[in-house]
């Protein structure tokens, strides 16, 4: 078996994509779609509004609407936010003298601040993911 037979399939597993609508890297993708650009072109935003994706790309024209994300930005941003809480409680609620629904209270709005704030940026991330992994063509 010649060695360069098995060349082709690692360049297309490292390369999913036609090189028209190549990025460039994983990379480069996943952070285009957390920074809400375009994960194909970085140029166009992701969303219209807070949350719904565009339709397709005012700058390059990819289809975004058979692209989702599901689930997984909400269980990614509650994942982050309790982490965050449990360590906030450890290091500033476990021994204060305040009340426990004082407490309950700080804590119940910082970890809705927090996934509120980063709920769109993980499901840029994530449709950067379902689109570099060419699921799309998965879902219904």
């Amino acid at each position: 078996m010649a060695k360069d037979n098995l060349f082709p399939y690692i360049v297309l597993m490292s390369h999913p994509h036609d090189i028209e609508e190549f990025p460039g890297t994983r990379r480069q993708a996943f952070l285009r779609g957390a920074l809400l650009k375009c994960p194909r072109c970085g140029e166009g935003r992701l969303f219209q509004t807070y949350l719904s994706p565009v339709s397709h790309c005012e700058n390059c024209g990819k289809n975004w609407t058979k692209v989702r994300a599901d689930l997984a930005p909400a269980w990614a941003a509650m994942t982050l936010s309790a982490h965050v809480i449990i360590v906030v409680y450890h290091f500033f609620f476990f021994d204060a003298p305040i009340a426990n629904w004082l407490a309950t209270l700080i804590l119940v709005g910082i970890a809705a601040l927090i996934s509120l704030l980063t709920l769109p940026v993980f499901k840029g991330f994530f449709m950067a993911l379902v689109w570099w992994n060419r699921m799309e063509e998965q879902q219904g």
